[in-house]
């Protein structure tokens, strides 16, 4: 049995991206495809915590941009709240699964980049 050593640890990419169809959000220029929304896994820092802080704020702590440079700041949660339910039940439920929080991302919400 080959033991793991803190190096590999410490040097390990082990960050997970998932993309989630946001068709209400935006859709593409040519409107033929709906529009995607990139989340990150996190990291086990900013996965404490969150239970008992709402959709929103999963979106804020998991929705990065083409360069993994977070979408929104903890200033915004209350903005996103006003937004659809749907939508963010959907992209919290993608970033739990995402975050082994709860089974397998589903095929259905990865998109390869």
């Amino acid at each position: 049995m080959k033991l793991v050593g803190k190096e590999a640890i410490l040097n390990a990419e082990d960050v997970r991206y998932a993309y989630v169809p946001v068709p209400e959000w935006e859709k593409d220029e040519d409107e033929k495809e709906n529009a995607y929304l990139k989340l990150k896994s996190m990291s086990g820092r900013d996965a404490i915590g969150w239970e008992g802080k709402g959709m929103a704020y999963a979106v804020a702590k998991s929705a990065v941009d083409e360069n993994d440079v977070a979408l929104f700041t903890l200033e915004e949660v209350e903005k996103l709240d006003d937004k659809s339910f749907a939508v963010l039940k959907r992209i919290q439920d993608a970033a739990m699964q995402l975050n082994g929080m709860v089974g397998d991302v589903p095929k259905a919400i990865i998109k390869n980049a």
